[in-house]
């Protein structure tokens, strides 16, 4: 195999992700749950408020700004 064919971008696989079990196992778990459950799920997090509302952390305020 030419070393032009071992760097092309098909043959390049990222490497494990650290935390790939836990989080194939909460996207189970998110995939089972209704819209509105994983709603509340965000807001218990802390990225949604319960109007809906991004808080603070998650919002881009600076859109909009001079």
């Amino acid at each position: 195999m030419s070393d032009r064919a071992a760097k092309s971008p098909q043959n390049l696989k990222p490497p494990p992700h650290a935390n790939a079990e836990v989080h194939a196992r909460i996207m189970a778990d998110l995939r089972k749950m209704t819209p509105h459950e994983v709603f509340l799920t965000a807001v218990e997090s802390g990225i949604y408020t319960p109007d809906g509302q991004l808080t603070a952390h998650y919002r881009d305020d600076s859109e909009g700004e001079e």
